[in-house]
């Protein structure tokens, strides 16, 4: 940087050849002070005039007028001085900017590309006597990946999943499967088996559990109040239970709709098993369905909440699905699976995405296996296949 200084300072100092050795020495220490100094550059054009001034004067005293000289140097030296070089630096920010944008991991997010049948994880947890008393599996939809989840003494059954996939709440015991289980409490465990939880219990039987679609609540049937059964409702954090059942009434089976905000419900306040609905909160009990002497029980709602789906029987008879639109009060049922045969179903779940059906049922006449279908009641399929029974279907809604 000094060489290029003195080359610049040359030209300036060309008039007084005499004082070339000493004022090349002085201005290199006058540099890096006018250097440091940035703010002069309107200086520069005043001591250039002066310069001229001192010229007219005689040549003896001309011998000051170098110093004057270093001053207009200073002025070069400026110039000099605009040679900062943040620039390369920003062109190396420049690169790796490019390397940031660079960015192809996303790509490396398509292998999920394939949806299992159904939406979700594409698993269904089911109750099985495979062991002496019912225990709780899962199996994909496939029918791969069968695993038992459950060993609890006097068994486990009605398996629910939690919004997230990631827990199921279920009974205990459960000897066989039955629609009053006046024993039962209820249970919260992993996915993967793990983390095994008792829920507070009256001790007189808590049943039928349905998780809340934002994972805050659990409804269920309880005989705490007299052994009548009644729907309550469980805070999941704080385990407090309030009860949404009318104080004589005898309700049952109540499952969410989609939004959190209405709940189904089985009662016989008016006759045979009927379904029902109102709000959350207990309010706004609403009779559904009116088949006259049909039982109708299980209802479940479809997912975008415009069905609702249940089974039905006369008394002693053979289970047939039935659906009927929502809110049009079931004034007009139709069969799920309108195809002859009386093949028996009961108790079907939806799959996440609305599209499938997975219920149990026993089309030979005695071994209860758990199958799925279209919601249309197409491509009726068998799912499990062991000898043993099965029964209390769930499909898993989506994965971890």
């Amino acid at each position: 940087m000094e060489v290029a200084l003195k080359e610049s300072e040359t030209p300036t100092a060309s008039p007084v050849p005499t004082a070339t050795s000493e004022p090349t020495k002085e201005p290199t220490a006058t540099f890096t002070d006018t250097d440091t100094a940035t703010p002069l550059p309107p200086t520069p054009t005043a001591s250039k005039t002066s310069p001229p001034t001192s010229t007219s004067t005689s040549p003896p005293e001309s011998t000051p007028t170098p110093t004057s000289a270093p001053t207009q140097t200073s002025t070069l030296t400026l110039t000099a001085t605009f040679t900062n070089t943040p620039k390369p630096t920003q062109t190396n920010t420049h690169t790796s900017t490019v390397t940031a944008t660079v960015t192809l991991s996303p790509t490396v997010i398509l292998p999920p590309t394939a949806t299992p049948m159904g939406g979700g994880f594409g698993q269904i947890a089911f109750a099985s006597y495979r062991t002496e008393y019912p225990q709780i599996f899962v199996i994909n939809i496939d029918g791969s990946g069968l695993r038992q989840l459950t060993d609890v003494e006097l068994g486990a059954c009605q398996p629910d999943w939690s919004p997230d996939g990631s827990r199921l709440v279920f009974i205990s015991p459960c000897e066989e499967n039955e629609e009053l289980y006046d024993t039962a409490s209820l249970y919260i465990i992993n996915a993967d088996g793990s983390g095994l939880e008792p829920l507070p219990t009256s001790g007189r039987g808590d049943f039928d559990p349905a998780w809340s679609p934002d994972g805050t609540e659990i409804a269920f049937t309880s005989m705490r109040n007299g052994f009548r059964p009644q729907v309550h409702i469980m805070d999941v954090e704080s385990r407090e239970v309030h009860s949404l059942s009318l104080v004589n009434n005898k309700d049952y089976q109540p499952e969410w709709n989609a939004d959190g905000s209405k709940i189904l419900f089985v009662t016989t306040r008016n006759g045979p098993y009927q379904i029902w609905t109102m709000n959350a909160d207990g309010t706004e009990q609403t009779r559904f369905t009116a088949s006259r002497s049909l039982w109708n029980t299980y209802p479940i709602w479809s997912p975008d909440g415009d069905v609702i789906l249940y089974t039905q029987r006369e008394q002693g008879g053979v289970p047939i699905l039935i659906a009927a639109g929502y809110p049009d009060g079931g004034i007009e049922e139709f069969k799920v699976y309108p195809y002859p045969g009386g093949i028996p179903m009961r108790e079907a779940n939806y799959s996440p995405d609305g599209n499938w059906l997975v219920f149990e049922s026993w089309p030979e006449g005695e071994l209860h296996h758990i199958h799925f279908m279209r919601s249309n009641g197409n491509d009726l399929t068998q799912l499990t296949i062991d000898r043993a029974t099965d029964f209390d279907a769930d499909w898993r809604p989506i994965g971890p």
